[in-house]
């Protein structure tokens, strides 16, 4: 670019501008997941302690946000006709007037109520990133992905260990009300960052940075989405239903993990703190773990990143099963193993699908992605929950191996047909 560039424009200090609509985008997720699922599991104890709550109500009340899956198939007609943007900030508005309004309920339903309309706010967030991201990167499509993605567990490994402080010292009502706060100012920050740029092409360039001269006219994300009729006839059936299996079940193993993951080491013997702190932990690995599998998918082959997330799924459960209490060595390789997993599948999933079905079904093959996914959301908690509650820590690792194997598999039938697929580097 030449030297009379404006300020804000394209490239600013030799940064490409879809950068900072990254930034934006990971304080997004971290506001979203930080106070949306890992505040709620800090909050569980509390809640079922004072209202007599049972381990697998609180669990239905951490996964009752994933009900909303349905809302998600709406969303490729949404983004075709508003501004992906307003609908990222009108679901975090919702998430903090959720938590502004917590501190009101007084019965099981209110609350489940609640959480349905976060979940909401959570698929209006999570559905549009993929077409923001798409519209600003290619080559490097899966690193900014993994950046954004890796906002969810940076959520989880500042507000895990704040919220349980903010619990002892104020009060679950009075710990809703700052978080509420905190995402509002998030908006803020996530407004200034993104600037008034709606795409690379309204400042002249392409794609990833690319010269003015390689701008192309299909690279906004709505005008290369094909109608459902077209996408339905173009989608392969059986892959696509595999994939719905295989992310179903993964999802409701992870949030099993995720919501169920305090409660089963105070059952090892550890304390309330030690727990929260080995949820961070779980929080900070899957923030490395999308990292890490994303920088892997653009150079690397794919089937590579598939079977670190294998082996990743491997050691987290053997280590899960072998807990015994004080082994805190033991417990925090579980919870970096199982974290890894989470982070890293997630990002490793969305390119997988990206790339077996192509970019013109996006939308479409995303939902169906995003569908399954909130779905196993929605009840894993309950499921996980469940097992716990008959005192079977046994038969809940077993129940997640069941969960997890079709994912496992079909991740590396992916990735097979993804011929060793090395992105271009820029």
């Amino acid at each position: 670019m030449n030297q009379s560039q404006p300020v804000g424009g394209p490239i600013s200090g030799g940064v490409y501008y879809g950068w900072r609509i990254v930034a934006a985008l990971f304080l997004t997720t971290t506001a979203l997941f930080g106070v949306a699922l890992y505040a709620f599991i800090m909050f569980s104890a509390p809640l079922a302690e004072e209202f007599g709550w049972s381990a697998s109500q609180t669990g239905s009340i951490v996964s009752a946000m994933w009900v909303a899956a349905p809302f998600a198939l709406s969303m490729p007609f949404l983004l075709q006709r508003i501004e992906p943007w307003r609908l990222v900030l009108a679901g975090l508005c919702i998430q903090a007037l959720a938590l502004l309004s917590l501190g009101a309920i007084g019965a099981f339903w209110q609350l489940y109520g609640l959480r349905l309309l976060m979940g909401v706010g959570k698929v209006l967030i999570m559905a549009s990133i993929p077409a923001i991201v798409g519209r600003w990167f290619d080559t490097r499509f899966s690193t900014a992905v993994a950046i954004v993605w890796a906002g969810s567990s940076a959520g989880g490994l500042a507000l895990a260990p704040a919220t349980e402080a903010l619990n002892a010292m104020l009060g679950w009502r009075n710990a809703s009300l700052i978080l509420a706060l905190g995402v509002f100012v998030i908006v803020g920050v996530a407004l200034l960052l993104r600037g008034r740029a709606a795409s690379p092409q309204a400042l002249g360039i392409g794609r990833d940075g690319s010269p003015s001269s390689k701008v192309e006219s299909t690279s906004d994300d709505r005008s290369v989405t094909v109608p459902l009729r077209h996408a339905l006839r173009s989608i392969p059936l059986l892959p696509a239903a595999a994939m719905i299996v295989a992310v179903l079940g993964a999802s409701m193993a992870a949030i099993a993990i995720l919501s169920q993951q305090p409660t089963v080491l105070e059952k090892a013997g550890f304390s309330s703190a030690s727990a929260a702190g080995l949820v961070a932990t779980t929080a900070g690995a899957a923030f490395a773990g999308s990292l890490v599998i994303g920088w892997m998918l653009d150079r690397m082959p794919a089937l590579v990143c598939s079977g670190v997330i294998v082996l990743a799924l491997l050691l987290g459960f053997g280590s899960y099963a072998l807990i015994q209490p004080g082994q805190y060595v033991l417990a925090a390789a579980a919870a970096v193993a199982t974290g890894f997993m989470i982070g890293g599948g997630e990002v490793l999933w969305i390119t997988l699908v990206k790339r077996r079905f192509g970019d013109r079904v996006f939308a479409w093959t995303y939902g169906g992605f995003y569908l399954a996914l909130q779905a196993g959301y929605a009840t894993g908690g309950f499921l996980g929950g469940l097992s716990l509650d008959q005192g079977a820590n046994p038969g809940f690792l077993s129940a997640l191996s069941i969960m997890y194997a079709p994912a496992a598999i079909l991740c590396i039938v992916f990735a097979l047909s993804d011929s060793g697929r090395v992105s271009r580097s820029t």
